[in-house]
C-alpha cells in the first residue's frame, strides 16, 4: 500500500511539474506576441532578437525593411488568442505551441500617424516552435497550420 501511496505521489508530482512548464512557455508565446506588437509599432525588429532564433528573423527582415522604406509603422491588436495545444520535449529544452489568434493591423506614417494602409483582420492557426537558449525561451520558427483557418 506505501509504494502504491508513492506512486500515486510522484505521480502528482511530476504532473505540477508539466502544468508549471506548460504555463510557462504559453506565457512566453503571449510575452512573444507582445514584443511584435512593439516592435512592429516602432519598426524595431532589434526588440524582437533576444526572443527570436535568426532564420525567424530573416524572415521579418523584409516587413521592417517595407515599413522602413514607406516611412510606416505597423499598429496591431490581438483581437482573439486561443491555446489549442502545447507539447514539451521529455528534456525541457525544447516546446511546441499551436495557437488560434486573430490579429487587426494597419500601417500609419512614422510622423504624421496617418492610416497609410487600411486595417484588416486576418486570423491565424499558428505553430510556434520554440527552444530554450541559455536558460530562456526563445522562438526557433513559426509555421501558418495550414487548412485550419
Amino acid at each position: 500500500m506505501r509504494k502504491v501511496i508513492t506512486v500515486f505521489f510522484l505521480c502528482l508530482l511530476l504532473a505540477a511539474c508539466a502544468g508549471k512548464e506548460e504555463k510557462e512557455v504559453v506565457k512566453f508565446v503571449k510575452d512573444y506576441d507582445g514584443i511584435l506588437q512593439k516592435a512592429y509599432e516602432k519598426g524595431d525588429l532589434n526588440l524582437l532578437a533576444p526572443l527570436t532564433g535568426e532564420g525567424e528573423l530573416r524572415k521579418l527582415f523584409p516587413v521592417f525593411q517595407a515599413m522602413k522604406a514607406a516611412n510606416s509603422v505597423m499598429i496591431t491588436r490581438i483581437k482573439k488568442f486561443r491555446v489549442k495545444d502545447v507539447r514539451l520535449a521529455p528534456d525541457g529544452g525544447a516546446a511546441i505551441v499551436e495557437t488560434y489568434e486573430e490579429w487587426e493591423y494597419w500601417w500609419e506614417d512614422r510622423n504624421t500617424k496617418r492610416m497609410t494602409k487600411k486595417k484588416y483582420t486576418e486570423k491565424y492557426p499558428m505553430r510556434y516552435y520554440i527552444v530554450r537558449d541559455k536558460g530562456s525561451w526563445k522562438v526557433d520558427h513559426l509555421e501558418l497550420v495550414e487548412g485550419k483557418k
